[in-house]
């Protein structure tokens, strides 16, 4: 069908009756792997090939063409299956419109894990195996084996001796590891009975240990401190069907050897840990670079909000309120990427994909192709639409907010597909495979919008030639001197202290070590006394439970006001909130009976009721008690301020992202 040059090894496939479907379909098991070189194999007019390398679905139709990232892994085979069986033809652009509805319609395995901003999901997909350097088919068979038993037969199998762990109730401790063991029966995020929910007795554990394993025997989680947001982020994964995969990453995770200590003393998955540590560092450097450079996805977005092009001038009015669209959008954009990495939006539900960020990606080449369109910013803002109204025919709850609020700057206007195709291309993308918005934390993303907030935009009143050297970038005279340059009415980024560099590396950001410390010295003695004052609130109201003293249990623990008076992107607050909501997880598990653990139950049950009546249904696993007690310390505790309006908005949303509860409006 037209696969050109060599490395390639590719499969046709054919219907099950044998016959040939209307177009090509080809599994490419090796080949290129730079998009660039995968356009230039494929030569066939139209085609579907599935690379398997890649774990990616490439189309091309009459000279177009798409790539599109799979969810699942090893689905090619089904995939093609469904494929071969549509029924696609035709000579026309309706073809690939065809095809990309019959993408939407394929259905993704779940995923062997929920990473939720502990490790790095590129990493455990590609590089744990490797970097595991043990055969673990083993392990894995053994807990197969036992995964109809307890939970402490399983642990056996995973080569725990629960027998040399200290033990409290149905807690084990081990150096640097503890294994907190719930009722078979029990949701681990949710209280049942009149106890407090498991996930708070697992976070009250990260005291003693840095790690903590929960586990009710079907669902495991992986609790660590070396995260900010140690009460929310966790690695789950559950046991209960008949994929393979979940118990192999729970043997390789979950198991003793993993975190036993090497000849170094360092354990396994601290390593796995600083590994994915690294891989966000170099994606936020990446993704730093695309927003901030020179023609960078920030300019694209500006350009657009102008209708920029180099035969208009500009007055500084004009520029700055540019900006300030700019940042709303990208605000917006940014909250959408990172709910939809953690499935905070119903990415997986066939009602809400075909409007969301990630089907957007498969329709860039389409928008690429009518640059003077408008037809990517219409999706854009419809998407922003259905989020702050809510939509049931989507299934999407109203979140509201001010994030999402009208404004005419940016809700009134048109911007070309060829302004803002190229920055969601950027955004989505790097090397043509999807950027992985669940690899990056909220500090990481803060830390590169905050930049964003030190420069203004200019408009080049001439040609200017530049270089680049140890001591900035420099204006020179000759263009044999110059590294790079602006055309007149170009747009750039500039300082008090001169035009941004190119590289744009440079963050401004507090390091979390620093902000941690930092918090903690001035809240660890408010805590410790305020803890102090909260138990014997208490014991009155286990004795007289009036109204009064119901009150002053709940003011003592949600009355600690912080304010950060210089707040810029938030970075002390979330720190802050993370800190406050430790200390209260830690309070509730000590004393159950406190009526903010009921309240709380009732915020819940209030949330579901709430979505049902409006037609939505939300996923009500992640709807937890540790996300509403955060939430609630948020909105109570966590106060900022700051002169310049565009930080307010980014602090704000910083803290609407770390305490994010699905189906409860901004």
């Amino acid at each position: 069908m037209g696969l050109g040059g060599g490395g390639w090894k590719c499969y046709g496939m054919r219907r099950g009756d044998g016959s040939d479907p209307p177009v090509p379909v080809v599994l490419a098991v090796s080949g290129p792997r730079a998009i660039a070189d995968i356009k230039k194999g494929i030569t066939a007019d139209s085609c579907v090939v599935l690379l398997a390398s890649r774990n990616t679905l490439f189309l091309r139709a009459l000279g177009k063409s798409l790539s599109v990232q799979l969810d699942g892994e090893g689905e090619h085979e089904r995939v093609c299956r469904i494929l071969t069986s549509c029924d696609i033809s035709g000579k026309t652009m309706k073809y690939l419109r065809g095809l990309r509805c019959a993408i939407r319609d394929i259905p993704v395995s779940s995923a062997h894990f929920d990473n939720r901003g502990i490790f790095s999901n590129h990493y455990l997909k590609n590089r744990l195996w490797d970097d595991l350097q043990r055969d673990i088919s083993f392990d894995a068979d053994a807990v197969k084996t036992a995964i109809k038993k307890s939970p402490e037969d399983i642990l056996a199998a995973l080569g725990w001796n629960l027998d040399g762990g200290k033990r409290t109730g149905k807690t084990y401790r081990f150096k640097g590891v503890s294994i907190v063991i719930a009722p078979m029966d029990r949701s681990l995020s949710v209280r049942t009975h009149d106890d407090v929910a498991p996930s708070y007795t697992a976070v009250a554990e990260l005291k003693h240990s840095v790690w903590v394993i929960l586990t009710n025997g079907r669902e495991w989680r992986l609790y660590t401190s070396r995260v900010s947001a140690s009460t929310t982020n966790y690695l789950g994964i559950d046991t209960g069907g008949d994929d393979p995969e979940p118990l192999r990453y729970l043997a390789a995770l979950f198991g003793a050897a993993t975190h036993e200590g090497g000849a170094d003393g360092i354990s396994q998955i601290n390593e796995f840990f600083d590994q994915a540590q690294q891989k966000a560092r170099s994606l936020e450097d990446d993704l730093r670079s695309k927003v901030l450079g020179t023609g960078g996805l920030f300019l694209d977005i500006v350009k657009g909000v102008l209708d920029h092009d180099t035969k208009r001038t500009f007055r500084p009015a004009d520029l700055a309120a540019a900006k300030e669209a700019a940042l709303a959008v990208m605000y917006r954009v940014w909250f959408v990427l990172y709910a939809e990495s953690r499935n905070l939006l119903p990415v997986r539900d066939p009602k809400y994909l075909p409007i969301s960020l990630r089907s957007m990606h498969a329709e860039l080449d389409g928008y690429e192709s009518d640059p003077d369109g408008y037809s990517c910013w219409a999706a854009l803002l419809n998407l922003f639409a259905r989020i702050r109204d809510g939509s049931p025919d989507h299934n999407l709850p109203q979140y509201d907010g001010d994030l999402f609020r009208a404004r005419p700057a940016v809700d009134s206007i048109k911007v070309r597909n060829r302004f803002i195709a190229s920055a969601m291309r950027l955004l989505l993308e790097t090397d043509g495979q999807a950027v992985d918005y669940g690899d990056l934390g909220v500090r990481h993303l803060g830390s590169i919008y905050e930049s964003l907030l030190e420069f203004d935009v200019r408009q080049a009143d001439r040609d200017i030639l530049l270089v680049e050297d140890r001591s900035g970038v420099r204006e020179v005279e000759s263009k044999a001197e110059s590294t790079y340059s602006y055309k007149k009415n170009d747009l750039y980024l500039a300082s008090g202290s001169g035009i941004l560099s190119r590289k744009a590396t440079a963050s401004f950001y507090t390091p979390d070590e620093i902000a941690s410390f930092l918090v903690r010295s001035g809240l660890d003695s408010l805590l410790a006394e305020r803890r102090r004052r909260v138990v014997a609130d208490i014991d009155r109201y286990k004795k007289e439970p009036s109204k009064q003293n119901h009150r002053v249990c709940m003011d003592r623990i949600l009355d600690l006001q912080v304010l950060d008076p210089a707040m810029g992107s938030g970075h002390f607050l979330v720190e802050a909130l993370n800190q406050i909501t430790l200390w209260a997880t830690d309070v509730l598990n000590s004393h159950p009976d406190h009526p903010l653990v009921a309240e709380i139950d009732e915020d819940r049950r209030m949330v579901i009721e709430a979505q049902v009546k409006n037609g939505v249904t939300i996923d009500e696993n992640l709807l937890t008690a540790d996300v509403l007690l955060k939430r609630r310390i948020m909105k109570r505790c966590i106060f900022g301020v700051d002169l310049n309006p565009l930080a307010v908005e980014l602090a704000r949303l910083s803290l609407w992202l770390d305490s994010f509860a699905i189906g409860v409006p901004l």
